[in-house]
């Protein structure tokens, strides 16, 4: 015998709380509205399924869990994943936690609240292309993919600070603290300041762009902020801060770590893998600031309004070969530098011959312990390292 699920309108509009109780609610289109208290609880969620739209609203805290009553997850396949569509869901006062552990969740609205979002969701995390406010909003955003992503490369996932937040006084910046955690790639944007805490994809890529600025939360022992196999970061204003650091961590060989902004750069890739990109473009007056591996790095285009301010620094002092930085058509220049042992200073060894291009007048300066540069090398800030016109899809 067939179960038979009855599909209904409802709105509740109740005074104090929704409880599930361990019941299951069926909708067709549901608003939920508790005016002074909570949907749900921390060990009680509010369950849902069957719904075509879900809205609410609590004075308090909301919990939910969303499932697929008609597939459980046991007999799903591979594309199968039943996704729920999520409208305006808002928490006044407290956070906002929903769950789903065999569904995916598309966002047609703004899931508001001011302490904490939390989203854990089986499938794909998305949202609706034809609205330009849906997201999350919140000063603590976290989310979790299970088995998909977060967005995806054409259609990132909004997030924010909360709108309900009062104005804040000129000059200052609304912010976010984003972790977030997928198997197939992570993809944010947002007109606020993003605080990066920990996101990461260990097989697939991150995506990160604000209107304002990109920072980091510190990690114990310097761990990274960003994990991923191919990095992407833009910002309106700054990546990073000078005395803390974006960290981040490459997964693949010749994973690349692309980078726009508008102000200062300070970055360190942990780990051992080359530091590869297609772009590093800073078109601010501020610094550039890389702090790599033990490994050479290979930029293919390099723009920066003030290279006098550009810096490439190692975390360790063993040998280093050359640093390719591309120019213009993609040629090559090529720096030898003093390769160095750290555990025996004595035993330097000193390559000798660079190999400059012709016309060549910016200056690339390194830390003078790691390395020594022609004298030639001239600082000319009006004349940028490579044309207006970057190549942001070469193959390495």
């Amino acid at each position: 015998m067939k179960k038979i699920i009855a599909i209904v309108t409802l709105v509740w509009f109740l005074p104090m709380q929704v409880f599930s109780q361990q019941a299951s609610v069926y909708f067709f289109q549901n608003i939920l509205n508790a005016k002074e208290g909570n949907i749900g609880s921390e060990d009680n969620k509010l369950k849902a399924t069957g719904f075509e739209l879900l809205s609410g609203y609590a004075k308090e805290n909301i919990d939910i869990e969303i499932f697929d009553a008609v597939n459980p997850l046991p007999d799903k396949g591979e594309g199968r994943v039943r996704v729920y569509n999520i409208g305006n869901i808002k928490s006044e006062e407290g956070y906002i936690d929903m769950y789903s552990g065999d569904s995916g969740i598309n966002l047609k609205g703004e899931i508001e609240a001011k302490e904490n979002i939390n989203a854990d969701i089986y499938g794909n995390i998305s949202d609706d292309v034809g609205n330009n406010t849906a997201g999350f909003y919140s000063k603590n955003i976290n989310l979790k993919s299970q088995t998909g992503k977060i967005g995806s490369k054409d259609n990132s996932i909004r997030i924010g600070s909360s709108p309900s937040l009062p104005v804040i006084p000129e000059g200052s910046n609304r912010e976010s603290t984003l972790n977030a955690e997928s198997e197939g790639g992570i993809y944010i944007e947002s007109e606020d300041t993003i605080v990066v805490d920990k996101v990461e994809t260990e097989k697939s890529d991150v995506k990160l762009e604000s209107e304002k600025n990109i920072k980091s939360k510190k990690q114990e022992n310097e761990e990274s902020n960003i994990t991923a196999e191919n990095i992407e970061l833009t910002a309106g204003g700054n990546i990073g801060e000078e005395d803390n650091r974006i960290i981040t961590k490459i997964t693949k060989e010749k994973g690349k770590t692309n980078i726009k902004a508008n102000g200062n750069i300070y970055l360190k890739q942990n780990g051992k893998n080359r530091f590869y990109s297609d772009y590093v473009i800073n078109k601010g007056r501020g610094a550039t600031n890389l702090l790599l591996p033990d490994n050479n790095a290979f930029i293919i285009d390099l723009e920066l309004t003030n290279p006098g301010l550009f810096r490439i620094n190692f975390t360790e002092r063993k040998y280093k070969n050359e640093i390719n930085i591309g120019y213009n058509d993609l040629k090559k220049l090529t720096i030898h530098p003093v390769a160095v042992r750290q555990n025996n200073r004595e035993e330097e060894e000193k390559e000798n011959g660079y190999e400059l291009l012709k016309g060549f007048q910016n200056n690339i300066a390194i830390d003078s312990g790691i390395f020594t540069l022609p004298s030639n090398m001239m600082i000319n800030p009006f004349n940028p390292i490579i044309s207006e016109k970057t190549t942001e899809n070469r193959n390495i």
